[in-house]
């Protein structure tokens, strides 16, 4: 018997995921099963030996364009047999549909092991959404300065988002040599010189794997053609981080 208060569960995998042939693409597309309940949001768990992956989620016998519901998603993996784990991703995936990934890191052909650690329907949890998608890209780079004091300006991360987004992940990743310092990140709205503060100091602990912000989407509707942009603030030293977004949809 389930207990009223429970919601059904199940995970696909541990399936061997191989990284592209260079570090600038993916690999195949490698299927992790087919789940037999409604999944509204999961978590991915991750095992390998090389830092710095982003990953893609698709459904249906023929992944591609159009199927695509978890796009280049950025998670850091340990140098270590320990796996990483992402946030929870508030993504639906229907029962039936089959379910596949790839990976690409910043080595070559590199292999992994992958889990969807899926979390199904019930009065407890709330319905997912039909897609995570990449905001921008990953070229926006700012340096900030003194203990307490944010960067001189907000760094863009888009110039107009392509459709509304009902919530937002978030991250920070380190450009080049990084400091071990917390960070605090704050993500605005508006045009150059006028942005709305919609997120504040979002936490993030900077070492040398930077990672993606809290183990949730941060709620904020936000309409197609919005400029999107953030700031951080350092708590130490001056340090080197480019930011990303990612929007529920």
């Amino acid at each position: 018997m389930r207990f009223p208060f429970s919601a059904p569960q199940q995970s696909l995998g541990w399936t061997a995921v191989t990284g592209g042939p260079t570090s600038a693409s993916y690999g195949s597309w490698t299927s992790l099963g087919t789940p037999t309940i409604d999944i509204e949001r999961f978590t991915l768990l991750i095992s390998g030996t090389v830092r710095n992956t982003f990953i893609e989620i698709a459904l249906g016998p023929t992944p591609g364009a159009g199927t695509t519901v978890l796009s280049n998603f950025w998670l850091p993996t340990p140098q270590t047999a320990v796996p990483m784990i992402s946030p929870v991703l508030d993504i639906r995936i229907p029962a039936g549909i089959e379910v596949h990934a790839r990976i690409q890191t910043n080595a070559t052909s590199q292999p992994f092991s992958l889990c969807l650690d899926g979390e199904g329907a019930s009065p407890y949890v709330p319905a997912g959404f039909d897609r995570l998608e990449n905001i921008g890209t990953f070229t926006n780079v700012t340096t900030f300065g003194a203990a307490g004091t944010l960067n001189s300006a907000w760094v863009e991360v888009v110039a107009a988002t392509l459709r509304p987004y009902s919530g937002l992940y978030l991250a920070a990743i380190g450009s080049g040599a990084r400091t071990a310092q917390s960070l605090t990140v704050d993500l605005g709205a508006g045009a150059s010189g006028s942005e709305r503060t919609l997120i504040t100091a979002a936490g993030l602990s900077s070492t040398s794997v930077s990672t993606v912000l809290g183990t949730r989407p941060y709620r904020s509707l936000i309409p197609a053609g919005t400029r999107i942009a953030m700031r951080a603030n350092a708590v130490t030293t001056t340090d080197s981080i480019t930011f990303q977004a990612w929007g529920l949809c």
